[in-house]
């Protein structure tokens, strides 16, 4: 069934929430995003729709700064007879402040 991957990204997602409590100890984390993608273009018809999904692993070097990198897949689009997809592996540096004892904001 095409709902299996939806429940097994809702698991890992849930996993994933639960590991900085139990693990605030390290400076290494993980993150999994999973939605959907959309693709414009330019009034052209076709499936421009797919499911995407996100997987990092990042290194908190001090509570300011980390370090971060992944995999996305964006899935495909499909017009005029032609199938393209978009892939991406990414690294950012992350800097961040706290809000309060529980929020902080971030820019990547």
């Amino acid at each position: 069934m095409k709902k299996t991957p939806y429940a097994v990204l809702a698991t890992l997602a849930l996993a994933t929430i639960a590991v900085p409590a139990s693990a605030a100890d390290t400076p290494w984390y993980a993150h999994i995003q999973a939605g959907q993608s959309k693709y414009d273009l330019d009034g052209l018809s076709g499936d421009n729709k797919d499911r995407y999904a996100v997987i990092g692993l990042g290194y908190k070097l001090s509570p300011q700064i980390s370090v971060e990198g992944g995999y996305a897949d964006f899935g495909k689009v499909k017009f005029l007879g032609a199938t393209g997809e978009a892939k991406s592996i990414y690294a950012a540096a992350i800097l961040s402040a706290p809000v309060s004892d529980v929020f902080s904001v971030y820019g990547r």
